[in-house]
């Protein structure tokens, strides 16, 4: 590991001295879009992922198809017009910066629908998040468990390859994201890597999430996929985990060793805000109990700019 950390050192340049936080919206994911930016907004934080669940809405309530499935409902529920520039406008007076949003969970599910509505889906989204100057989209690999490792990998290339146009087209990134199943392909960080490089394509990216990380290729070792992952991190979902299931847990009630996994980040000179996915946090609790609790948590991730320095 220390061979491994001193080549990285040497690589990326100087370490990160203080990192800044972020949370995803879906903190807040009983209220719409513009109440959640408001509510985050008076916690103190300043930087957000959109969620997907928030992303979402924004396409229903702008009469668009290209909805992701897993919140559908919720999205149409919400019938009040969003437009984008009413909305961009919010953030800047709230002076908050949107660093990524999630892309639909039923993006690479080729059950329901075809690649090619897929990739039609994609280019919507990614429309949107270059109107909104969201500069990065999280989006999961292809897998599934009756298939090969290899023939997993053809599927992405095929995948992404087409949808990577739009990515150019618009100036957005795609960061693809470590999933948690030992069984599926897209867990290791070399498998996202591969990817990334087969295609040779800037606009590809690493998002790297700890508890994944911890549930399947590297439980206990963490850092070693931060490390792996490198220069290709261009987003972060940061949560921990008792090592059995993901719980999504606040960092530090999990048994993630965080001293390591800062260390990593800063070795690899991460500098963007580190992002918080953490809905384990929120179950059951009312928004006035969640605002309260996610002010204490901001105020405890000071201390984890300390462990690691």
């Amino acid at each position: 590991m220390s061979i491994i950390k001193k080549y990285v050192s040497r690589f990326f340049g100087p370490r990160v001295k203080q990192f800044e936080w972020s949370i995803w919206t879906s903190w807040f994911i009983e209220l719409p879009v513009e109440q959640a930016l408001k509510k985050i907004c008076e916690v103190g934080f300043k930087y957000i992922e959109l969620s997907a669940e928030h992303m979402n809405e924004i396409l229903a309530r702008n009469r668009e198809i290209y909805l992701d499935s897993n919140s559908r409902d919720r999205a149409l529920s919400i019938d009040e017009p969003c437009p984008l520039n009413k909305l961009s406008s919010l953030l800047e007076s709230l002076g908050l910066k949107a660093i990524h949003v999630h892309g639909p969970f039923d993006l690479v599910d080729f059950t329901s629908k075809s690649i090619y509505e897929r990739i039609k889906e994609a280019e919507k989204w990614i429309e949107y998040a270059h109107k909104l100057g969201l500069p990065t989209i999280v989006c999961h690999p292809f897998t599934l468990r009756e298939l090969s490792p290899s023939k997993c990998k053809e599927m992405n290339l095929k995948f992404y390859g087409e949808v990577v146009k739009f990515c150019r087209e618009y100036g957005v990134k795609i960061a693809l994201e470590n999933i948690d199943s030992k069984c599926k392909y897209g867990a290791k960080i070399s498998n996202l890597i591969e990817i990334i490089e087969a295609l040779s394509d800037e606009y590809l990216g690493i998002c790297l999430d700890t508890s994944h990380a911890n549930l399947s290729a590297y439980p206990n070792k963490v850092e070693e996929a931060v490390l792996e992952a490198g220069q290709y991190v261009i987003a972060t979902h940061l949560s921990d985990n008792l090592g059995e299931k993901d719980d999504h847990l606040m960092l530090g009630r999990g048994k993630i060793d965080w001293s390591k996994v800062l260390e990593a980040f800063r070795e690899i000179g991460y500098s963007k805000p580190l992002n918080l996915e953490i809905p384990g946090e929120i179950q059951n609790l009312s928004t006035e109990e969640k605002f309260s609790k996610l002010k204490n948590i901001l105020i405890e991730l000071n201390k984890f700019n300390a462990i690691s320095e």
